[in-house]
């Protein structure tokens, strides 16, 4: 990312807002370079020059190593052409993101190897190996060759060292010539996570297995080298020699890939001796049993491990390079205690022991209280974790609180009734393994689910609370303890999220937002909504009902800060996803506003013309086309009316043809007139207006239909003449309503006769009703002269008023000046053509013949020039 920072100019926070957005850096790179203008192209990238270039840049050792890389890919990046930029990012990250995945090439490798056999003189003899033989058998060996050439790069992760062996000794040597080198790092292999104990017994059903402390730290290859150097590998092959001394303190181990992990586990301490701080073998142990496992898991905790792996000892139990196997499991402190360290709840009832635990109590029913509705709803059933003390006192003490029926209070299903019913008085501390969604259990029942409640699985005792009252035992996901439900409900929804459970996982990532609203923790539900969203796998819908949640809290928000985060991490998970875009455009909307509020009306523009609402899919017309009139209003306000002339044409007239578009309407012909007399269309603002005049709301109210109709011929008479200017003039005057309008339907036939218009007598007939109006007909906007609109308007009135003369009787106007004209009454000349009459004074006969006598001077002057001109060409062409 600093190589194309440097290479563009731009920075890198802008670099990385644009992967956030896009998703792929080698796209933003390619965006970048297409941007970027050079002086003089550099040379074209080759393949074999790139390959080079990023195998030196992968062997890059020594100080400043960094720096240099940069300046190697810089170098490159600047001679990228087009798509080239977007593939060379993608390769030094690793993701070329074609479809092509290696395993599809090792298949792919060992299909050409075994049908065209390698070793064959040129040319081959042998081009198609399978060419004969039956489908199976075909199918067979080709899965065989695979096999064999994935096996071998698991050894030898070297296209290199692997294909220079296959051409050289050929497909069924292959495994005799590549196997694991010092200096090649192979990818080791790797574990299935784990949820709980359940899990791992589930897993490991009918099968024997071990539990190993799982040690914190770095994973990491010792290879020795023939010359005696040693290099260390990270569990992604990289070299990291260089942050470790040459000699190290840490523990070494060695295993044998091929045997049985009981096999190799004997076979190391046999043959191995522990030395303490040198050589130690990984503490175990072997048990099926839960409650050993989760002591042994809290000593592995105890002693600063991270957990424990739990590995198969003899079903499929082989070391399996570059795999994530199900025989390796990890159980990790995190991924069990998803529930929080403890849970505090009540007891309810008591099941009768049966074997050993006879005479007294083997399981309770525990119950959580739920505040909202003042009743005990059961949870879970006990019956681990206690001491045969324990279990001696609790039951002694429970024989004191016996009750004959549960109270009504209590909230539990007939299937896990208890043998007695006790009163709800002694609280206690249980720890559990997992969460899980219950059918039977009633806690939190409608959170997650609106038939199913929340159940704790594998619970144990801890202690007795003598601190606590009943009623303040928790049912964390419905108490006011943030974390305690934050933890519940992140469980759960990994849970849910696993399983493809739509509809749960929705309600359990709108739960999540919910706790955070309600208990005023902004930071929290900025935190939830990023880690939910970019949880893997997560589902859609799930996603979207959470913003959706999220996004009626926006209002709700104490203070503009508070506000403008939340939006902005809402806007922040949004982007780029298809499935809230309507959402994500609503949020937009209400940024905007709190921008044009503060007074930023430029950056309240720019932030909504991010938004392309016409191409939403999920939209529905009515607000697409209620966003476009906002983007419109606001490049008014920052009047570019370009952009605005722009987004107006995304709006079909069409539209407003529906059923209740009518305030859409309205508003857009606002706009569109203020748009038009920025422009100084005047016949367009008069369609406008009587398109507002048409709308049935308009017409039923007589005050708004006169002033619009009003506009209409004001308009429609300050527009220069034209066919559709003279066509729509004569469709207004025929109009009913004029009627109640007689000041402005005698202006309007004014312009529709073929008279001259004196302007000293309009202005005694119309100004005053124009201009101030009177108690029965107020005046328009339109000529109001203390706007510097309105005195303009009123000199281009004057204007077309200059201009007037009805065209529909030009004929008649030229044949009746002609009359005059040759009648003697009138002194004029007239061109037809260009249609101007030009008026002369009467001239006596005397003045008449002086003007020709002047005209044939003239015209003997000319005669003679021309003369003279053909006599000097005539005399050069003799000459020559």
């Amino acid at each position: 990312m600093k190589a194309i920072a440097q290479a563009t100019g731009r920075t890198v926070e802008k670099l990385k807002a644009d992967v956030q957005e896009k998703g792929d850096l080698g796209l933003v790179a390619e965006n970048s370079r297409s941007n970027q203008r050079m002086m003089f192209a550099p040379p074209k990238l080759t393949v074999p020059g790139v390959f080079s270039k990023l195998k030196e840049i992968a062997l890059m050792t020594g100080n400043a190593v960094m720096a240099k890389k940069i300046e190697k890919i810089k170098g490159m990046f600047v001679a990228c052409r087009l798509s080239e930029a977007r593939y060379l990012i993608r390769s030094l990250g690793g993701k070329l993101r074609i479809g092509l995945a290696e395993q599809s090439v090792l298949t792919a490798l060992g299909h050409a190897a075994f049908l065209t056999p390698l070793c064959q003189d040129f040319p081959p003899k042998v081009l198609d190996a399978g060419k004969g033989m039956a489908a199976d058998v075909l199918k067979k060996k080709l899965e065989e060759a695979a096999m064999i050439i994935k096996t071998t790069y698991c050894e030898l992760p070297n296209y290199e060292s692997v294909i220079s062996s296959l051409l050289e000794h050929g497909l069924e040597e292959l495994p005799k010539h590549c196997k694991l080198t010092p200096g090649i790092p192979l990818k080791p292999m790797l574990a299935h996570p784990t949820k709980g104990v359940s899990e791992v017994l589930r897993r490991f059903e009918n099968m024997d297995f071990s539990c190993e402390y799982k040690y914190d730290g770095e994973r990491a290859q010792i290879h020795v080298l023939e010359d005696g150097q040693i290099h260390v590998y990270s569990r992604n092959s990289e070299d990291n020699t260089s942050k470790y001394p040459t000699s190290s303190s840490a523990c070494p181990g060695c295993w044998d890939q091929n045997k049985p992990f009981r096999i190799r586990r004997q076979l190391l301490r046999d043959n191995f001796q522990e030395v303490e701080g040198e050589f130690v073998f990984a503490k175990s142990m072997i048990s099926s049993n839960t409650e050993e496992i989760e002591d042994f898991l809290e000593e592995s905790i105890k002693g600063n491990c991270e957990g424990l792996m739990v590995k198969s000892l003899d079903v499929d139990a082989t070391y399996e390079i570059a795999k994530r196997s199900h025989s390796w499991l990890k159980l990790k402190k995190d991924y069990v205690e998803g529930v929080g360290d403890t849970l505090d709840v009540v007891v309810i009832g008591g099941y009768i022991g049966t074997g050993k635990r006879t005479g007294k109590y083997g399981g309770f029913l525990l119950a959580c209280y739920d505040d909202d509705n003042e009743e005990f709803q059961s949870i879970c059933k006990i019956g681990t974790g206690f001491k045969d003390e324990d279990l001696d006192k609790h039951s002694e003490f429970f024989k004191d609180h016996i009750i004959p029926h549960p109270r009504p209070y209590y909230r539990w299903d007939s299937a896990v009734e208890p043998d007695h019913w006790f009163e709800a008085v002694q609280v206690w501390e249980i720890k559990a393994a997992d969460l899980s969604i219950s059918p039977t259990h009633k806690a939190a029942m409608g959170l997650v689910d609106d038939t199913k409640g929340i159940s704790l699985r594998f619970p144990r005792f801890i202690r007795i609370r003598d601190d606590k009252k009943p009623e303040e035992a928790t049912s964390a996901a419905q108490q006011g303890k943030l974390t305690e439900a934050l933890d519940i409900l992140l469980s759960l929804e990994k849970q849910t999220r696993t399983a493809s459970d739509t509809h749960s996982t929705g309600k359990i990532l709108m739960a999540v937002v919910k706790c955070c609203f309600e208990a005023k923790n902004w930071d929290a539900l900025n935190e939830n909504i990023v880690l939910l969203t970019k949880k893997r796998g997560q589902i859609k819908q799930a996603v979207t009902k959470m913003i959706q949640e999220a996004c009626t809290y926006v209002e709700k928000t104490p203070n503009l800060d508070i506000k403008l985060k939340l939006i902005d991490t809402l806007r922040t998970v949004t982007a780029g996803k298809i499935y809230v875009e309507i959402e994500r455009a609503r949020l937009t909307r209400t940024l905007a506003k709190i921008k044009e509020d503060a007074g930023k009306i430029s950056e309240a523009a720019d932030i909504l013309q991010e938004l392309q609402v016409e191409t939403f899919g999920s939209m529905e017309r009515k607000e697409k086309v209620d966003f476009i009139l906002e983007q419109m209003r606001l490049c008014l306000a920052k009047k570019d009316y370009i952009r605005t002339q722009i987004i107006s044409k995304k709006v079909s007239n069409k539209f407003f043809e529906e059923q209740g578009t009518m305030d859409l309407k309205l508003k857009f012909y606002q706009l569109m007139i203020e748009l038009d007399e920025h422009e100084g269309s005047y016949l367009e603002i008069s369609k406008h207006y009587r398109a507002i005049y048409e709308t049935p709301q308009i017409k039923e109210n007589k005050d708004k239909m006169k002033e619009a109709l009003k506009c209409v011929v004001l308009y429609l008479v300050l527009a220069p003449y034209d066919n559709e200017q003279s066509d729509l003039i004569h469709r207004v005057k025929e109009d009913k309503n004029l009627e109640q309008l007689p000041v402005y339907r005698d202006l309007l036939k004014c312009f529709t006769t073929p008279e001259l218009i004196q302007w000293k007598l309009l202005c005694q007939n119309f100004e005053a009703e124009l201009k101030t109006g009177s108690a029965a007909s107020p005046p328009t906007h339109v000529f109001n002269l203390k706007q510097e609109n309105g005195v303009k308007r009123w000199a281009d009135l004057k204007s077309r008023v200059v201009e007037h003369v009805s065209l529909d009787y030009i004929d008649e106007t030229e044949e009746f000046l002609s009359t005059l004209v040759v009648g003697g009454t009138v002194a004029a000349k007239m061109d037809r053509l260009a249609g101007v009459v030009q008026f002369a004074q009467h001239k006596d006969p005397s003045d008449i013949l002086n003007d020709w006598a002047a005209s044939l001077g003239q015209l003997m002057g000319l005669l003679n020039k021309t003369n003279h001109l053909i006599n000097k060409e005539e005399m050069i062409h003799f000459l020559h």
